[in-house]
């Protein structure tokens, strides 16, 4: 008796390899989720506010500098305006004193702009030496 032995071959065998083509699609896709993050659907993702944010953080803060006199500009920065509040930060506890003696007149210069128009109150904070930046 003979036995016989038979194998098919129909199917073409598929193997998968790192390549660079695989290697740029991953990239593809990590930049279409980046962009997932930034263009979600329903209202503003989390990182949408956190830039808009930083945005306005920078905004606010040239247009305190513009308000403050020149020894002073480069020691203070806006932290939030939340209502009437605005929230400085400042490097120094020297720099924060005079900033709560020239209050009413920096309130008065800052309320003719229009981002704080609402503010009333000053809250001022000392940075510590960890947190400042450069």
């Amino acid at each position: 008796m003979c036995k016989f032995s038979v194998q098919k071959y129909d199917a073409p065998r598929v193997e998968f390899s790192q390549t660079a083509s695989d290697s740029r699609s991953e990239s593809d896709m990590t930049m279409k989720h980046a962009d997932d993050l930034l263009t979600e659907g329903r209202g503003h993702s989390p990182l949408q506010k956190l830039l808009t944010h930083s945005a306005n953080q920078k905004a606010w803060t040239e247009q305190l500098r513009a308000a403050v006199d020149g020894h002073l500009k480069h020691q203070v920065e806006v932290s939030d305006i939340r209502g009437s509040r605005l929230v400085i930060n400042c490097r120094s506890a020297g720099v924060a004193t005079r900033i709560r003696f020239a209050g009413p007149e920096l309130l008065a210069r800052l309320n003719t702009l229009a981002a704080f128009h609402r503010v009333d109150v000053l809250v001022i904070r000392v940075l510590s030496a960890g947190s400042q930046s450069s």
